[in-house]
């Protein structure tokens, strides 16, 4: 039977003369050998269609894409995972893979941490090597430890499995699935006066002398735990043993640490050194000692100002300290500002800093608010307009999008070409022109708004109103002659 005869630039198929009684229903995606689209025929044909004699040398070659496994009654057996691992671990297996280092070479190391009834938690840990004619069971090295006046946890049960793996000067490669442990080791050895409160400070040094001792090169591999490395998944197997038969087990004792904690705060009345064991509520509770929470200047500027303001404020003024949209140096920066700590000529001038507190772009004095929205230069005017058009776009497309009854008729922020909601908008508004001053956005639902965008101090904001509703007095007049209705400014 030859297939897709009818079919022209297409490459066919040959099967030989199908037996009495035995068909079987295929899938087969046949590929053109002039055109790139994929047909896909469908049918009864013989069973040895695809695996029966070959068609004559003149017939063009088949490549098949996809075919589909013959229709059964019986469903078939699930896969045993305990072997199957490409059915196991999925996309995750590597059927062949190409080693970098010797499989013998590469010493895996893992640790457990586990509570044990009455004896708390007991860490275990193991270094495990492949080797060819020894069963995986049996060549792993499996290690029990015993920390002194120290509560045992992953991080220190690590650190202690890699300086027992160190101690064979033999060793030139380590697989580790603890990417902590790696960086702390980095860490040790660039900077060590870092470490010198860590509580695994100790093993690192340790690790450290045996690192800079060594003739060879060392190479610390990382390996994802659980996904079916075998190496990581036996010494991950032989650190569980080492617990359930400690009898198979090697102890070793790791000494009592320097510190139980990393980070200590200290009273200023001379006192001993308090550990703190948490950022939350142990900070909260210590926060007060070390940083003289609640004795605040309350007689300066700015916190004059802002208790002045707090009960009169709108809440979106403080919206950035928990908005997820700012980042944490946009909220670094504001709070800066409102605390006046924005470095500038004016501050260096009074610090001994600068000869002069004037700025040095434009000559102008200097201050935080010049700097953020006051400077004259060309290069930060362009910063400002683009902050400025930038927000005020922000505005534009929440009312475009929002639902409400608003048609926007006039927008003055920015090129057309800058931003698709501007495309269709004139940039003068309606019964003016360019003799007259323009809002930033004229909207319309019955009511014409007009919109004006303005930075400036957020506790002496009312001082721009009179200056918007002057300059915007005659184009609200037009605007609404224009649109016969009544138009409204919108600081």
């Amino acid at each position: 039977m030859r297939l897709a005869r009818s079919l022209p630039d297409l490459v066919t198929l040959w099967s030989p003369p199908p037996p009495s009684g035995d068909t079987t229903e295929w899938i087969a995606a046949v590929v053109s050998a002039q055109r790139e689209p994929h047909v896909v025929l469908r049918g009864l044909w013989p069973h040895k269609t695809i695996l029966g004699a070959r068609p004559p040398a003149t017939t063009p070659r088949v490549k098949i894409t996809r075919l589909g496994l013959p229709r059964v009654n019986q469903p078939p057996s699930p896969p045993n995972e305990d072997t199957d691992l490409a059915t196991a671990f999925g996309t995750r297996y590597i059927s062949t893979p190409l080693p970098k280092f010797p499989l013998d070479a590469v010493r895996y190391t893992d640790a457990s941490v586990a509570r044990v009834g009455a004896m708390g938690n007991v860490a275990t840990g193991a270094v495990f090597r492949e080797l060819p004619h020894v069963q995986p069971r049996d060549s792993g090295d499996r290690i029990l430890f015993h920390f002194t006046s120290q509560a045992p946890n992953s991080n220190l049960a690590e650190l202690a499995t890699i300086r027992a793996c160190l101690e064979d000067s033999a060793v030139n490669v380590i697989a580790t699935d603890s990417l902590a442990s790696m960086r702390q080791i980095r860490g040790y050895l660039l900077w060590p006066s870092r470490y010198h409160r860590h509580p695994c400070r100790l093993l690192l040094r340790d690790i450290s002398n045996i690192i800079r001792a060594r003739q060879g090169p060392l190479t610390v591999l990382k390996v994802k735990a659980h996904s079916g490395q075998l190496g990581n998944e036996w010494s991950d197997w032989h650190a569980m043993q080492a617990r359930l038969q400690a009898h198979t087990s090697r102890v070793i004792h790791v000494a009592a640490p320097e510190r139980n904690a990393w980070l200590y705060v200290r009273d200023e009345r001379a006192g001993p050194d308090v550990s703190l064991a948490g950022l939350g509520k142990p900070l909260q509770r210590l926060c007060d000692t070390a940083h003289r929470m609640g004795n605040c200047n309350q007689d300066g500027v700015y916190f004059s100002a802002y208790s002045a303001v707090a009960h009169t404020t709108h809440p979106s003024s403080h919206a950035f300290l928990s908005s997820g949209r700012s980042s944490w140096g946009e909220r670094r920066l504001a709070i800066r500002y409102r605390a006046g700590l924005i470095y500038n000529n004016k501050l260096a001038r009074r610090y001994g800093r600068s000869a002069s507190g004037d700025c040095p772009l434009c000559g102008l004095p200097d201050s935080q608010t010049h700097m953020l929205g006051g400077c004259q230069h060309p290069v930060m005017h362009s910063i400002y307009c683009k902050r400025h058009n930038e927000a005020a776009r922000l505005i534009l497309n929440f009312y475009m999008n929002s639902g409400l009854p608003v048609v926007p008729v006039q927008a003055h922020i920015g090129r057309a070409d800058s931003s698709h909601i501007l495309q269709h908008l004139p940039d003068i508004p309606p019964g003016c022109d360019h003799r007259h001053d323009r809002p930033d956005i004229t909207l319309y639902d019955g009511t014409a708004h007009l919109v004006e965008v303005k930075f400036g101090q957020d506790t002496r904001l009312e001082d721009k109103l009179p200056g918007i509703y002057h300059t915007l007095r005659a184009t609200r007049a037009l605007v609404a002659a224009r649109l016969r209705a009544t138009a409204e400014i919108r600081p």
